[in-house]
């Protein structure tokens, strides 16, 4: 069993998570994590995570939690690449109760769900009320970005390939 840190895999995989645009005086979402979930990386089963990308931050998980299933939910289709043993990739809307329902139906539970999606706040609230209810006890649902509710993000999403995709995707500032 590798017991590499989250900081170290967070480099070997590229994943934006550590990276300044993720922090607040030093402290990145990965010292975050870090701290809720590390002393229970071990129990974790079943990770899903809202915004696939590039895939880097899944193969952080993959490593992370060794004994967990690692979920990846993307609008965008090219983001199946990504897929492995553990890793398994649902295409589709996080506010789309079918293919929420889906990922219920193959995952039945998460300990812990990442939401770095479409960064709109009607899809948070939709994937929230659909999944909160399958969150295991003592599991963590985690809201990434929630800047992005206050600002305008007419031009930051022409670097977010997924954005396409979305049926209404105006719903910027």
């Amino acid at each position: 069993m590798s017991t590499s840190n989250i900081f170290e895999l967070a480099k070997k995989y590229k994943t934006d998570k550590g990276l300044e645009q993720h922090s607040f005086n030093g402290i990145s979402y990965l010292h975050w994590y870090d701290s809720l979930l590390g002393h229970k990386r071990n129990e974790i089963k079943s990770v899903l995570e809202i915004g696939v990308k590039d895939g880097a931050s899944l193969l952080v998980w993959k490593d992370y939690f060794q004994n967990a299933d690692i979920f990846g939910l993307d609008i965008n289709p090219i983001c199946k690449y990504v897929k492995s043993d553990r890793i398994k990739i649902h295409i589709g809307s996080q506010d789309c109760p079918e293919t929420i329902t889906k990922l219920i139906d193959e995952a039945r539970f998460f300990d812990c769900i990442i939401d770095d999606g479409s960064h709109l706040v009607d899809h948070m609230i939709a994937s929230f009320n659909m999944l909160w209810p399958v969150v295991s006890p003592g599991g963590l649902y985690i809201l990434e970005d929630l800047e992005c509710l206050y600002k305008d993000l007419t031009d930051d999403v022409k670097s977010w390939s997924g954005m396409r995709f979305n049926k209404s995707n105006t719903n910027y500032g």
